[in-house]
């Protein structure tokens, strides 16, 4: 196994890591937006929140929607 192979698994890892530490206490519909802004990946958004990229979505659809209205 090259060091690339084993090195991918352990960043994504880490990412996940420091996204669930970021939004630590924080709801779906508070910390989804606050990581899409930072760019997280939504399928990261989805593990850290142990639900699927489909909620992801809604709730940042629903986000985009409540920020156009004010």
């Amino acid at each position: 196994m090259t060091d690339e192979n084993r090195t991918a698994p352990l960043l994504e890892q880490l990412l996940k890591l420091t996204a669930a530490s970021a939004v630590q206490g924080k709801s779906l519909s508070e910390g989804a937006p606050f990581l899409d802004r930072l760019g997280v990946d939504r399928g990261i958004i989805a593990a850290v929140y142990d639900t699927s990229e489909a909620s992801v979505r809604a709730i940042l659809s629903q986000a985009k929607s409540k920020k156009r209205k004010k």
